[in-house]
C-alpha cells in the first residue's frame, strides 16, 4: 500500500514571519503595553508630567459608562449577527442548491450593497432624513441607533456572509461541509460582536451618545474621556480593557479556525457545482429581492439625499480627497505584504508541520483591535512629534493586517494540500486573493472616521469621512451624506467586486477535511454515480465501485477498490493486494 504524502516542514518559512513578527510588536505590542501603563497614570495634553493613580482610572472609566455602553453596543450586535450567520446561510444554501445561474445571480446580487461601506455618510443620511425627531427620549433613541445600525450594515453583511457560506458549501470533493458552514458561522459572528464593540461613527454622527448618555458605546466613552475631557489616562483604562475583551475574541476565533482544521483551497470551475434546480433557483431569487428591498431601504437616504434647503449649504472647500485616499494605501500595501509572506511562510512551507497554524496564536489578540483602543498613545505620540494635522498623522498607526494574516496561512495551507510538491505552486492561485483582502482593508481604512478625526482639525486637511461629520455637525446636511464616499468610488469598487465574484470568489472552497484526508473518496450519489476515486494508499469507501469496463495495468497491482487483473500474483512474500477479490469491497 501506498503511504499517504507527508508534508515536510520547512524551517526557512520562519524567516517570512519574521517581519510581520517586527511589524506586530511595533504596531500592536509596544501600543498595548504603553497604553495599559499610561492607564494608570493621570495624563493630560495640557500639561506637563504624569502622576500615578492606580485603579482610579478604571473606577472613573467606570462611572462615565463604559460597561454600560458595552451593554448597549452587545445589543445593538444581535440583529447584525442573525443577518450575518442566520439569513446569510439560508440565502447561501439555497443559491448552491440552485446551481451555477442561482449562484451567480446572488453573489452579483448583492455587489451594490457590499460596496456601499460608509459608516458616516449611511449615519449622516438617516440623521438628515429624521432631523432628530426620534431621539429626544433615550429608549426611542437606543433603537433608533440599533436599527440605523442594522439596516445599514444589513446588505453588507449578508453579502460578505453568503460569499464565506457559498465557499464553505463547495465541497470540492472533501465531503459533508456542515463543520465548514459551522467554522465559519462561528468566526463571523465573533467578528460582527468585534466591531459592533468599537463602533464609535453610529452614536457620534446620531445622538452624539444621548440623551442621557443612554446610546453610548465603549470607544464613545475612550474619545470622551481623552479627547473631551483631555485625560489620557482615563481613555487608555477604557481601551485596556477593551483591547482585553477583543483579544479574547481574537483568540477564541483562531481557536476555532486551528481547532476546525479550517483551510481554503481554490478549485476548478466546475467543481462540487449542481445542476439547476427550479425550486431552490426560486426560492433564493425570492429571498434575494427581499434582501435588497430591506438594503435599498436603508441606503435610499444615502443614494437619493433629501434637503430642504433649511440650514446651511455644503461647504465649500471641506475635505481633502489626497488625505483620503493616499495615507491609507500606503499602509495597506506594506499591511497586506506583509501578512502575504507571513501566511506563505506558516501556511505553505510549514516552518512546524502540522502544528504550524500555532504561530496564528501569536497574532491572535490583536485580530479585531481597530485603531480605537490604543489611540492614547498614538495621539500622544504624534502631538509629542508636533504631527497632528499633517499628512504623515493619517497614516494607520499599524502596518500589519493580522486578519489579512489568517486569511492567506489558511488559503496557503489549503493550496499546499491540493498541490503537493514545490510550494511555489500555490503563488498564482493566490495572487487574487491579495486584491480581496487590499481591497478590504483600503476601504476600511479610508471609511475611518475616528481616527481623522482625531489626527485632523483643519477642514480643508480633512479625510472626506471625517469632513462630512463636520459638515453635518455644522447643520450642512445637503450633500454631507455623500461627501464621505464618491458615487464614482462606488463606481469602481462595485466593477472590480463583480469581476471577483464572478472570476475567484466563486471557486474558493472553505474546507475543515483532516489533513491526513486530503482527497478523501466518495461513495456514489446524485451526480456521481460510482463515486470518486480513492487516493493511493487510502482505503475505498463503502460502496465505492470501479467503473464499467475498467481494464487495470497487466502485471501491476490494482489501485484500492479495482479488482485485480486476471492472472495477477502478488510477490512472493507480500499479502493480497488492497482492493483485491479478498478485500470485500468488489
Amino acid at each position: 500500500m501506498t503511504t499517504p504524502p507527508v508534508r515536510t516542514a520547512r524551517p526557512i518559512g520562519l524567516v517570512l514571519v519574521v517581519p510581520a513578527l517586527l511589524a506586530l510588536l511595533a504596531g500592536y505590542v509596544v501600543p498595548g503595553a504603553r497604553t495599559l501603563w499610561t492607564s494608570f497614570q493621570r495624563v493630560s495634553v495640557l500639561r506637563d508630567g504624569d502622576e500615578f493613580t492606580g485603579f482610579d482610572n478604571y473606577s472613573r472609566v467606570a462611572e462615565l459608562g463604559f460597561f454600560r455602553g458595552l451593554g448597549f453596543a452587545l445589543a445593538i450586535a444581535v440583529l447584525p449577527v442573525l443577518a450575518a450567520c442566520v439569513l446569510a446561510p439560508a440565502l447561501a444554501w439555497l443559491a448552491h442548491r440552485a446551481g451555477t445561474p442561482g449562484r451567480l445571480a446572488v453573489r452579483l446580487g448583492l455587489v451594490l450593497p457590499m460596496v456601499i461601506v460608509t459608516p458616516a455618510g449611511l449615519a449622516l443620511a438617516w440623521r438628515a432624513s429624521t432631523r432628530g425627531g426620534a431621539l429626544t427620549e433615550p429608549l426611542s433613541a437606543q433603537l433608533f441607533v440599533g436599527l440605523v445600525v442594522w439596516l445599514t450594515l444589513f446588505g453588507l453583511l449578508v453579502g460578505v456572509g453568503v460569499t464565506l457560506f457559498l465557499a464553505a458549501l463547495r465541497r470540492g470533493g472533501t465531503g459533508r461541509p456542515v463543520r465548514a458552514v459551522a467554522v465559519t458561522g462561528l468566526v463571523t459572528g465573533l467578528a460582527v460582536v468585534a466591531y459592533t464593540m468599537q463602533a464609535w461613527t453610529y452614536p457620534a454622527v446620531l445622538t452624539g451618545g444621548g440623551p442621557d448618555e443612554a446610546t453610548i458605546t465603549p470607544m464613545q466613552t475612550v474619545y470622551d474621556a481623552g479627547f473631551r475631557r483631555l485625560d489620557l489616562g482615563v481613555g487608555a483604562a477604557g481601551g485596556t480593557v477593551l483591547a482585553l475583551l477583543l483579544g479574547l475574541l481574537g483568540l477564541a476565533a483562531v481557536a476555532v479556525l486551528v481547532a476546525g482544521r479550517a483551510r481554503v483551497d481554490v478549485v476548478g470551475p466546475r467543481t462540487g457545482v449542481r445542476p439547476t434546480a427550479p425550486l431552490p433557483l426560486a426560492g433564493a431569487l425570492v429571498l434575494l429581492a427581499v434582501v435588497l428591498a430591506v438594503a435599498g431601504y436603508a441606503l435610499w437616504p444615502w443614494l437619493f439625499p433629501e434637503w430642504d434647503g433649511a440650514g446651511p449649504a455644503p461647504l465649500e472647500g471641506v475635505g481633502s480627497a489626497f488625505n483620503t485616499w493616499v495615507p491609507p494605501l500606503v499602509t495597506t500595501v506594506d499591511g497586506v505584504v506583509l501578512a502575504a509572506f507571513a501566511g506563505f511562510g506558516i501556511g505553505a512551507l510549514r516552518p512546524f508541520g502540522d502544528r504550524s497554524e500555532l504561530l496564528l496564536f501569536v497574532f491572535a489578540p490583536w485580530l479585531f483591535v481597530g485603531t480605537g483602543p490604543f489611540s492614547m498613545v498614538h495621539f500622544q505620540t504624534l502631538n509629542d512629534l508636533d504631527l497632528i494635522g499633517t499628512m504623515p498623522a493619517l497614516l494607520p498607526p499599524a502596518h500589519l493586517s493580522i486578519p489579512a494574516l489568517v486569511v492567506f496561512t489558511l488559503l496557503f495551507r489549503g493550496l499546499a494540500e491540493a498541490r503537493p510538491g514545490n510550494p511555489a505552486r500555490t503563488l498564482l492561485p493566490a495572487l487574487p486573493m491579495v486584491a480581496v483582502v487590499g481591497g478590504i482593508t483600503y476601504v476600511t481604512q479610508t471609511q475611518d472616521a475616528y481616527w481623522q478625526t482625531i489626527t485632523v482639525f483643519e477642514p480643508e486637511r480633512m479625510p472626506l469621512p471625517a469632513a462630512a461629520i463636520a459638515a453635518g455637525n455644522a447643520g450642512a446636511f445637503g450633500g454631507a451624506a455623500s461627501l464621505a464616499l464618491p458615487v464614482a468610488a462606488v463606481v469602481l469598487f462595485a466593477l472590480v467586486l463583480a469581476a471577483l465574484q464572478v472570476l475567484y470568489l466563486d471557486r474558493l472552497s472553505i474546507r475543515t477535511t483532516p489533513a491526513a484526508e486530503p482527497w478523501p473518496a466518495t461513495p456514489p450519489g446524485p451526480g456521481r454515480p460510482f463515486g470518486h476515486p480513492p487516493v493511493a494508499g487510502y482505503p475505498p469507501p463503502s460502496g465505492y465501485q470501479p467503473p464499467p469496463g475498467y481494464q487495470p495495468v497487466p502485471g501491476s497491482p490494482p489501485p484500492p477498490g479495482y479488482p485485480p487483473v486476471p492472472g495477477y500474483q502478488p510477490p512472493p512474500g507480500s499479502s493480497a493486494p488492497p482492493g483485491g477479490a479478498g478485500s470485500g469491497t468488489g
